[in-house]
């Protein structure tokens, strides 16, 4: 693998297919997909209707439909970053001075995108209240034991071999 350049993706809200009355309730409905990270099996949970609640910057979630999500948190859950990485293979039948040009524009220019991407994301969230999906304030409280929570979700998830088995992540967000 080759890295090319940084994508920024910015902030992750908690979004869900229902009204939430508290961070705790979303994230055991969330189970398995608010702990886990973005990648193509939430994306098609979503999409199917197979998830209830999950995380995703604002922008990538209207790429995926935003009419999937009913309710969001005004919580900015986890801060998202990617990469253009392509493989050695297709690399290689780039000739030494296009690989040169590719890495110079793509240094050039991310900070530009990494901007641009800050104003869609804003942009992303006013057109995702405007469609009826307004941010659930909520209380320092309720951020710390959600945060707390989650955080408990991801080392319990960590030792699970696959999507199969969860009765470990379960546990550790089941309430006090």
């Amino acid at each position: 693998m080759v890295f090319v350049m940084w994508a920024d993706l910015g902030f992750s809200y908690v979004f869900a297919t229902q009204p939430f009355t508290s961070l705790r309730d979303v994230l055991v409905k969330g189970t398995p997909w608010i702990p886990l990270p973005l990648d193509h099996r939430l994306t098609d949970a979503i999409v199917h209707d197979g998830a209830r609640a999950w995380t995703l910057p604002p922008l990538y979630m209207l790429a995926i439909g935003g009419d999937k999500a009913r309710a969001m948190s005004d919580l900015r859950y986890r801060y998202v970053v990617g990469g253009l990485v392509l493989s050695r293979a297709a690399w290689a039948r780039v000739s030494p001075e296009d690989q040169a040009i590719v890495l110079e524009v793509c240094r050039d220019q991310q900070p530009r995108l990494r901007e641009r991407w800050r104003r869609e994301s804003d942009k992303a969230l006013a057109a995702l209240e405007k469609s009826g999906v307004k941010p659930r304030p909520t209380t320092e409280a309720e951020r710390a034991g959600f945060l707390e929570s989650a955080a408990k979700s991801r080392i319990a998830r960590a030792s699970q071999p696959s999507y199969g088995d969860l009765s470990a992540v379960e546990a550790a967000i089941k309430p006090r």
